[in-house]
């Protein structure tokens, strides 16, 4: 799927959708000659497409061959959703998703959330994305036991190779029942995940 123009105010999130559930190979948000320069600004600073892009470009070696072999999966989530969370199979495991709030009042931290997860390993996914906070159980369709969150990295990949920049854990991981990703900026992380078997 090619997606030539979409609406800019919710490209950056659409985008996780298409790339990881739609398979796409290629994804244009409409107008953006209108969004100013982002060359010479921190990632941070950067607008919210250029953000989300630069996550998907890390993903560009991989992303064409775990597409073709069923190793993809992605998600979007608005305030407006019908349902307040999402949930995909891979690997064997279900991802299921929550637009992020904060701790203790539990407001939304922001209206719009994505991911997209790409297997790399038997239990090992890149998920990248924003504004979610996501848990993780065992599929019983593909198999039996207790699933788990092993490790949870912030990172990178360059040339091919992750790079590791934070290893998150306690609160950021909600004492490892959970996935975070930020909300007002776009990140990529590793996770490793376990199975054990039922008592």
């Amino acid at each position: 799927m090619f997606v030539p123009e979409a609406r800019l105010e919710a490209g950056p999130f659409n985008a996780f959708y298409a790339y990881g559930e739609a398979r796409a190979f290629g994804f244009s948000a409409f107008a953006v000659d209108s969004i100013s320069d982002v060359e010479t600004r921190p990632d941070q600073g950067k607008n919210s497409l250029a953000q989300s892009y630069s996550v998907l470009q890390q993903l560009e070696d991989i992303l064409p061959r775990a597409q073709r072999e069923g190793k993809t999966r992605g998600l979007v989530l608005h305030a407006s959703s019908p349902r307040p969370t999402q949930t995909v199979s891979l690997g064997g495991y279900l991802f299921t998703a929550t637009l992020a709030r904060s701790w203790p009042a539990r407001n939304l931290l922001q209206d719009d959330g994505a991911m997209i997860a790409v297997q790399t390993g038997s239990d090992e996914f890149l998920i990248g994305g924003a504004a979610l906070s996501i848990t993780v159980s065992k599929d019983v369709d593909r198999g039996d036991g207790i699933a788990g969150i092993a490790s949870v990295e912030e990172g990178s990949r360059v040339r091919g190779e992750w790079v590791t920049e934070l290893r998150l854990n306690g609160d950021q991981s909600n004492q490892g029942r959970s996935v975070s990703l930020p909300a007002h900026g776009f990140k990529l992380l590793r996770v490793k995940l376990y199975t054990i078997p039922r008592p």
